[in-house]
């Protein structure tokens, strides 16, 4: 059996599930929209992956953990919601895939998919509306705030991990100037999912750095300067990926990339951060990080610098005011808030109960459609 579709899975609990399609695949496990037989629902049932088996059972584990504790508020909160999880039994699955699985409500296209449409055919840059924006934004904000509260720092916070609640979300859309189509939800309605790559942390904000040195988390492109560094995490890491996100649904672009099978990307990309930024990484985050040993660093004639001295460096980026709309006052304000999430010092940056405190947020609108 090289898949499931099209089979109806028995868990050790007792409960049967039939398998409609996938949905969605990542690096621990495969999403499927399954039909719940006790119930006769279609739900969302996540299927953990064979490929790193020790890897694997920690994600589960972690995954189901944390979604334990916000089961009594995810769905108040804007996170997906954990309906069943446990074991599948062996006989019924082929060898690349464990028998650990979650299942949770069926949701709508996620931030990524909806504008990165599968359309060969689709050669505009999708972006969303300004108002959309504070909408979503507001949300994950939320569901990040609330992660906190509970010591649970996300860790992988992207576009593909939030998903609209609507299943069939109808989208309007109008061009700009640059060719670019802005798009408008019918319902604007979100939730986080995905929390297997989370870290449960002590009452402190942040995790002993000693502990964490050269441990890597956030998927790269939204990954915080410190962790590049191997200084550790802390929850003001999710904040720099929340700035990133941001970005990308005003812009419908990556704001940071250091480029596709680039055995250099990592420096490419804090490189790109710094000039895009105009910011420099502070000389002692450099200095903790080399004190710590770290091996992201290296000490050199001009002082401690990150990586290898002789990586080419790529050409000055646009600086990131660039990627304002012309006359977007509000644009303006997101902007100011997306700078003030990306301060290469995490202890700089805002958290998240600060940030619902912005201007741009007091713009937010009660346009939330009530899902019938």
């Amino acid at each position: 059996m090289s898949d499931i579709i099209g089979k109806t899975v028995e868990c050790k609990s007792g409960k049967h599930y039939t398998v409609l399609e996938c949905l969605n695949e990542g690096v621990f496990g495969k999403i499927y929209k399954v039909i719940d037989r006790n119930y006769n629902e279609s739900m969302a049932m996540k299927v953990f992956l064979n490929t790193h088996p020790s890897a694997m059972e920690k994600s589960w584990q972690l995954e189901t953990d944390a979604l334990k504790c916000v089961q009594s508020t995810a769905d108040e909160m804007n996170i997906v919601k954990m309906t069943d999880y446990g074991s599948i039994r062996d006989e019924n699955l082929p060898r690349k895939m464990s028998n650990r699985y979650i299942v949770m409500n069926l949701l709508g296209k996620s931030l990524y998919q909806t504008l990165n449409p599968k359309n060969e055919q689709q050669i505009e840059t999708l972006a969303f509306e300004n108002s959309d924006i504070v909408e979503i934004g507001y949300q994950i904000a939320v569901a990040m705030k609330h992660l906190q509260s509970l010591n649970i720092l996300h860790l992988d916070l992207k576009p593909e991990n939030v998903c609209f609640v609507k299943v069939n979300n109808q989208i309007k859309s109008k061009r700009l100037f640059d060719g670019r189509l802005l798009l408008s939800m019918e319902n604007t309605q979100i939730k986080l999912i995905d929390i297997g790559c989370c870290r449960f942390i002590e009452n402190n904000s942040k995790t002993k750095s000693s502990d964490v040195v050269n441990i890597e988390v956030q998927t790269q492109n939204y990954r915080a300067p410190e962790v590049f560094l191997g200084l550790g995490f802390s929850k003001k890491s999710d904040i720099w990926s929340f700035g990133c996100v941001l970005s990308e649904l005003y812009t419908g672009e990556l704001l940071f990339f250091g480029g596709a099978n680039n055995e250099h990307s990592e420096e490419v990309q804090m490189d790109m951060m710094q000039s895009t930024l105009r910011r420099a990484v502070p000389y002692s985050m450099l200095q903790k990080a080399f004190d710590l040993g770290s091996q992201k660093v290296m000490d050199t004639k001009h002082g401690i610098r990150y990586r290898k001295e002789n990586v080419a460096r790529i050409v000055e980026s646009p600086t990131i005011f660039c990627n304002i709309r012309p006359s977007d006052f509000q644009g303006c304000q997101l902007y100011d808030l997306i700078l003030d999430c990306l301060e290469m010092d995490p202890e700089d940056r805002p958290n998240f109960a600060e940030i619902l405190e912005y201007q741009f947020f007091n713009r937010k609108t009660d346009r939330l459609i009530t899902l019938e």
